[in-house]
C-alpha cells in the first residue's frame, strides 16, 4: 500500500472509533459537558489555591496585597507605553494574592488613581474590565500550578505589567460597579 492510502485508512479509524467514545458517552451521561469545558466557566469563586494562600486570612492577604500595591506604584507606570505595559515582570505568587483578595470580595480603595494608572487602564469600560480579569481567572486556572511552593511560584513570571495593573484598577472598582 502506499503513504497516502495508509494515512487515509488511519484517519478514517481514527473518526470510526471518535464517533464510536461520543456515542458510548452519550449512553453514559447524556450531553455531559466535559470537565475541561466546565472548569472554564466557573469564575473567581471556584478558583483553587497554594494551600499556603488558602489558609491565609483576608486580613493578611488584604495587608500582603497593599504592599504588592507600594511596590506597583514605585515603578510608576502611569506613563508606561504599551510595550512596558505588555512586559512579564510579575509573577503567580504575587497574582495570586491579588485574585484571592478578589475572591474574598474585598475591595481595594486606590485614592488618586489617575495618578497611578496609565490612561489605557484608566479608560477601560465596564465590559472590557470584566472580560479582562474572567481571561486572567482562567490564565491562572489554566497556567498555575497551585501545588507549587511559594519559591517556585516566586520564580513563575508569566503575568504582564497589564495584567497587574487591570488588577488593582479592578479591585479598586468592581465593587461600585
Amino acid at each position: 500500500m502506499s503513504i497516502p492510502v495508509v494515512v487515509a485508512l488511519m484517519i478514517i479509524a481514527c473518526l470510526l472509533i471518535y464517533f464510536v467514545f461520543i456515542e458510548l458517552l452519550k449512553s453514559f451521561g447524556g450531553d455531559v459537558i466535559p470537565q475541561a469545558v466546565i472548569k472554564e466557566e466557573k469564575g473567581i469563586e471556584f478558583l483553587q489555591f497554594p494551600a499556603d494562600i488558602e489558609k491565609m486570612t483576608e486580613f493578611l492577604i488584604s495587608s500582603i496585597v497593599r504592599k504588592v500595591f507600594e511596590v506597583y506604584v514605585k515603578f510608576d507606570y502611569k506613563n508606561a507605553t504599551d510595550d512596558q505595559l505588555d512586559e512579564r515582570e510579575w509573577h503567580s505568587w504575587q497574582v495570586s494574592m491579588l485574585l484571592k483578595l478578589y475572591k474574598f470580595n474585598q475591595e481595594f480603595y486606590i485614592p488618586k488613581q489617575n495618578e497611578v494608572f496609565p490612561k489605557s487602564i484608566l479608560d477601560m469600560n465596564l465590559k472590557t474590565l470584566e472580560d479582562y480579569i474572567n481571561s486572567l481567572i482562567i490564565k491562572y486556572d489554566n497556567n498555575v500550578d497551585i501545588s507549587k511552593s511559594k519559591d517556585l511560584l516566586c520564580s513563575d513570571v508569566i503575568w504582564t505589567t497589564r495584567d497587574v495593573s487591570i488588577l488593582f484598577y479592578y479591585l479598586s472598582k468592581y465593587r461600585e460597579l
